[in-house]
């Protein structure tokens, strides 16, 4: 089969990515032609289809008003982007597309051009954005949901995107103008990992049947898992608000003998390394974007995984990582969080933002090694019964051989 992926980045920039990278290993590996779909970037990939990339387009560039309004445009419909795909799929004919996160930088414009040349596409929803203007459901005050039945209006009142009216309301207008065309109506098959977005989406409005839910894999051959309780904690991906990093910080402040490792990059890293600085005792670290040799040397020497996130978790990376590695979570009780760590079992659950309950959390992660040690060996063993990349890869073609069969002439 000739499967195009399609996703922004093409390099391993978050969660995201690592899926979207993972599972196009995956497909070569069963002998799949695999191509690609996605925006010039100095960190890319080598790939065959790159000349057909978009333009990078950085959000956090300087620039006058002109230069903000053009990218707001680019944000809501990209005709670059909708020309370049249909040069590629009029050049190489594939037989699905399967879509990962694709917003802003490419945009929905390039769905009429795979649904025009009946290709069936798999869109994975990595986070909201299909039910959300700001693909957070967090707000100012905590979790939101205002936007259900379609009132996206309500991300504009709140600010939603970086506190910013005018921000939000382009995401506001991005979010009417492809429900008024129906772009996202356009795809064949939704792919949620975990069960938490299969029901959040189908209580938006997502038809059920049209939800598969299947979780990520992870490849455990390429992973050496390391039992022992290592000397730190280790918050492991991207630097952002909705993560939670300033309440663990805090909570490894209260906590005596506790040290934390900060790996990772993003748009909130000015502000945790701040934080990270203000007392200077040592016991917090920021180790920068870590990958390879150093990322899993990174994981390895940890006591435990913290997952301290504020919004609807998906299914984070992360704890599957921590699993493969053979290191408990400790997380939030919140999204596809839950469904993931078993209390006492393979880590620790607390309520998100509840700083002193995190604090208790890693006190008696300290206090007990040898559990921590049970702990990782049973992440370790449900991880490859839950995210077995052959299990995965039976699911996903069974999804992609249905709609390929179902295309006129298949």
């Amino acid at each position: 089969m000739r499967i195009l992926q399609v996703n922004k980045f093409h390099f391993r920039h978050a969660g995201a990515e690592a899926h979207y990278l993972g599972v196009s290993d995956l497909l070569r590996a069963h002998g799949h032609y695999v191509g690609h779909f996605a925006m010039e970037h100095p960190e890319n990939l080598p790939c065959d289809q790159a000349r057909y990339f978009v333009r990078q387009i950085d959000y956090a560039a300087p620039g006058g008003p002109l230069a903000r309004l053009r990218l707001a445009a680019h944000t809501i419909y990209s005709t670059e982007a909708r020309r370049k795909i249909a040069a590629l799929l009029d050049a190489e004919p594939y037989d699905l597309v399967h879509l990962h996160n694709f917003h802003h930088q490419l945009t929905p414009s390039i769905l009429p051009e795979i649904k025009r040349r009946g290709i069936p596409m798999v869109w994975t929803l990595h986070d909201y954005k299909i039910i959300c203007p700001n693909y957070k459901m967090l707000t100012h005050d905590g979790v939101c949901e205002r936007c259900k039945g379609h009132r996206y209006y309500q991300a504009a009142l709140h600010r939603c995107n970086k506190g910013s009216f005018a921000a939000s309301a382009v995401n506001v207008v991005e979010m009417y103008l492809h429900h008024m065309l129906g772009s996202h109506g356009l795809v064949d098959c939704y792919h949620a990992p975990s069960r938490f977005m299969r029901d959040k989406v189908v209580a938006f409005g997502i038809p059920a049947e049209r939800v598969v839910q299947i979780p990520y894999p992870i490849d455990f051959s390429a992973r050496d898992p390391d039992y022992r309780p290592g000397a730190y904690f280790l918050y492991l991906g991207r630097l952002s608000s909705e993560k939670g990093i300033p309440e663990l910080i805090e909570a490894i402040r209260r906590t005596p003998g506790a040290r934390l490792k900060i790996t990772g990059r993003g748009p909130y890293e000015d502000e945790i390394r701040r934080l990270a600085d203000k007392d200077g005792d040592g016991r917090l670290e920021l180790t920068g974007h870590l990958t390879g040799e150093a990322l899993e040397n990174a994981i390895r020497g940890a006591l435990a995984v913290v997952v301290p996130s504020i919004w609807y978790e998906n299914l984070p990376f992360a704890v599957i990582e921590a699993f493969a590695y053979g290191k408990p979570v400790i997380g939030s009780r919140i999204g596809g969080i839950t469904e993931m760590i078993e209390p006492g079992e393979t880590g620790r659950l607390f309520e998100p933002g509840d700083v002193d309950g995190l604090a208790a959390c890693l006190a008696e992660a300290l206090d007990d090694p040898a559990r921590i040690e049970r702990m990782g060996r049973r992440g370790r063993e449900l991880a490859l019964q839950q995210y077995d990349p052959e299990t995965h890869y039976a699911r996903l073609m069974a999804v992609y051989e249905r709609l390929v069969s179902s295309r006129p002439g298949g």
